[in-house]
């Protein structure tokens, strides 16, 4: 039995299957994880059919498409930083999950080295082919990273095999005063606890981890860091976006929303993701 990357509970209680997937959730800070976890098959998973027509499994209808809102919605975390990012020399930030490298390019227009991380070899080819510096592993971005001032996991730390793991080794390369900065789900939201297994986060393969807020405070606090913010925040999301997660709930049902919605070119236009399920946290070494 795998232990709460919360809280580092080890007892759990049956939530729920998705998928023939099943959730099991802790007493103590309410975090879920599917359990067994599943054999990691992220090269497999993460492929590029994950970014690209990725709505079978839980992924993307095409990644590069939102570039505009990705690149609004990095900026928009970095605001959210706010005083906690602001370097008074050159100072290295390491994006873990960084895809296309849209989060990078917001890092580097604020004055920050950036550094990416992404299981993805699809994802880091054209990372890097867009002039970035990115890793196949975190501790290689660190290592590339001598003057840390910020680690981020935005959307990506629910899709780890071992969050708990990454978060020590984060931590443990921050210096005082640097900054963790984490965006997940909140499985105690109103609406996550309304939709139950249907919630649209509980999207096993890929997601393995369903946080609460209290689990995100234990976790960061396990890892001497001080909680600066944690609230619930809003992103920018494409119709693609939207009806790519309905089709891969739908399955071939679904399919027919997702043509219609790329031959009514509805690409550009952005909605505001407003449920109050996403939560962002600025942690801070101690």
């Amino acid at each position: 039995m795998s232990a709460c990357p919360g809280c580092a509970g080890t007892r759990c209680e049956p939530l729920f299957a998705v998928k023939g997937h099943p959730y099991v959730a802790c007493p103590t800070c309410g975090s879920a994880r599917l359990d067994p976890t599943p054999i990691d098959t992220a090269g497999q998973l993460y492929s590029d059919r994950y970014f690209v027509g990725g709505e079978d499994r839980g992924g993307y209808v095409d990644y590069d498409a939102d570039a505009r809102l990705h690149r609004r919605n990095a900026a928009a975390r970095l605001r959210f930083l706010g005083a906690a990012i602001r370097p008074d020399r050159p100072a290295d930030a390491v994006d873990v999950g960084c895809a296309s490298g849209y989060v990078l390019d917001v890092y580097r227009d604020a004055g920050l080295r950036p550094h990416g991380v992404d299981v993805s070899a699809w994802a880091r080819e054209r990372a890097v082919a867009r002039g970035h510096d990115v890793h196949a592993t975190l501790a290689d971005a660190l290592a590339a990273a001598p003057d840390l001032a910020l680690v981020s996991f935005f959307q990506v730390l629910e899709h780890l095999p071992d969050p708990d793991a990454a978060v020590a080794e984060a931590a443990a390369a921050l210096p005082a005063g640097g900054v963790l900065a984490v965006e997940t789900w909140d499985r105690l939201s109103r609406i996550a606890r309304l939709s139950g297994a249907r919630w649209q986060q509980a999207n096993p393969p890929s997601v393995l981890h369903l946080f609460t807020r209290t689990g995100l405070e234990k976790l960061a606090d396990r890892h001497g860091l001080r909680v600066a913010k944690l609230s619930v925040t809003s992103k920018l999301v494409s119709p693609a976006l939207v009806i790519g997660v309905v089709a891969h709930r739908l399955g071939r049902l679904g399919n027919p929303l997702l043509k219609g919605v790329q031959a009514a070119g509805l690409g550009r236009l952005a909605i505001p993701y407003k449920l109050g399920d996403l939560v962002t946290m600025a942690a801070v070494k101690r």
